[in-house]
């Protein structure tokens, strides 16, 4: 591999930066002190990425521009099929898919992902800041930061899109989505990410909000999911409105397929036009999982769901406590006769509910986490993904024997001293 080392600068470019070969373009003192950024009203990506050792490292990578309505028109800051972006800030660009960054393969480390802008002119276009569209597409490390879905027409995803691929160890914060009213009819999706397939793994989603302006009325403030899996995520404080009634909702993540697995759900609210401060299952067959589903709030006048509003779909071995609709204390809306091996107090029937209460506590950095006492412990229903696998904090999925309720495998506190006689 041949090597480029750029020095100190904010440098400028009137075409594409086309990477064919086993090349590597490096900063030599990081990406805030070295730029690469487009000049001039004629529109371009930065670069665009198509071989397997291909490598951009260390750059700030802006005002790239697309706005033409075709796939031409995907990746504004970047374009890859293959290679590697690492340590770099995609910002400040523009496009119809992937407005920062549209991936078919390759991978995306380390890097910044803020304030891109995807277009739609009237039809219909995927994600703000990044796009995963190929199974080989990995993103890892990354902080994808205020990038929106925010134009005159039907747009889906602000912080980013995937059809296939892998997200994970990212942070999802402040994304959000809004389209012109004159699309309420058909709608927008996810403030965050609008999930089709691929898994999302280890990430952390807060205050994305589907709301702005508008309208945002098929909601999932965080993530809008019909197919593909989410596991291991924390949803905290985002928000997934609608509009004028047509219903939003799903305060974190509103779902028509797909599996939510080992989650962690607080602090998500929806306070206008929708259902469920926490998850809605609108459609399809969705799964939630082994999730903890605590104080989330729905203050939309006429709807409800403080925590799961279910509509369709199943729910296995979850907590769902202490969720709000007003100053009402409501947890679930909708036939519960899909929850099963799982705690709240509207679950008085079913095989393996129990009504709790769940006797939560903290741990360390991990909160509403099973005290000794709690009867969530060894409550829950055996699945063969378990094995293996690992709970929301890294411990096994089953410590003894039989799972726990919730996205938390209870464990003995390290040092405690267990007297046997």
């Amino acid at each position: 591999m041949s090597n480029i080392w750029v020095t100190n600068g904010n440098y400028v470019t009137t075409g594409e930066i086309i990477l064919t070969t086993a090349k590597a373009i490096r900063s030599v003192n990081g990406r805030d002190v070295t730029i690469i950024r487009r000049k001039g009203p004629a529109e371009h990506r930065i670069f665009k990425l198509t071989h397997a050792d291909a490598l951009v490292d260390g750059f700030t990578i802006s005002n790239g521009a697309l706005t033409t309505a075709t796939s031409a028109s995907h990746g504004g800051g970047i374009w890859m099929s293959a290679g590697t972006v690492r340590n770099c800030h995609v910002t400040k660009n523009t496009g119809y898919r992937g407005a920062g960054i549209y991936m078919t393969g390759g991978r995306v480390e380390g890097c910044v992902i803020s304030f891109n802008n995807q277009l739609t002119g009237g039809g219909t276009e995927y994600g703000g800041g990044i796009a995963l569209d190929g199974a080989g597409a990995v993103v890892s490390n990354c902080f994808i930061y205020r990038n929106s879905a925010r134009s005159w027409g039907r747009s889906y995803g602000g912080g980013g899109y995937m059809s296939a691929g892998l997200i994970v160890n990212c942070v999802f914060s402040n994304n959000y989505n809004n389209s012109h009213v004159a699309y309420v009819s058909s709608g927008t999706q996810a403030g965050g990410l609008y999930m089709t397939g691929g898994t999302v793994r280890d990430s952390l989603f807060v205050t994305n909000t589907c709301y702005y302006g508008n309208d945002c009325q098929n909601g999932g403030g965080a993530i809008y999911i019909s197919g593909g899996l989410v596991e291991r995520c924390v949803f905290k404080n985002n928000i997934g409105n609608g509009y004028a009634g047509r219903p939003g909702g799903g305060g974190a993540i509103r779902a028509a397929g797909g599996t939510i697995r080992n989650c962690l759900f607080y602090g998500n609210k929806v306070t206008s036009a929708g259902h469920g401060g926490a998850i809605w299952l609108e459609s399809g067959s969705p799964i939630v999982e082994n999730c903890t589903i605590v104080a989330n709030t729905n203050t939309a006048a006429g709807y409800t769901g403080g925590g799961i509003y279910r509509g369709a779909g199943s729910v296995i071995n979850s907590l769902i406590y202490s969720n709000f609709v007003g100053a009402v204390h409501s947890n679930i809306y909708g036939v519960v006769d899909n929850f099963t091996f799982s705690c709240a107090p509207e679950l008085t029937s079913g095989p393996g509910n129990i009504t709790g209460p769940p006797k939560y506590t903290k741990r360390g950095e991990h909160i509403y986490y099973p005290s000794e006492f709690s009867p969530t412990v060894n409550a829950g229903n055996y699945q063969p993904w378990m094995v293996g696998d690992r709970d929301i904090a890294g411990g096994p999925r089953i410590a003894k024997k039989i799972v726990d309720i919730g996205c938390y495998e209870y464990t003995v506190p390290p040092g405690t001293i267990i007297v046997l006689h």
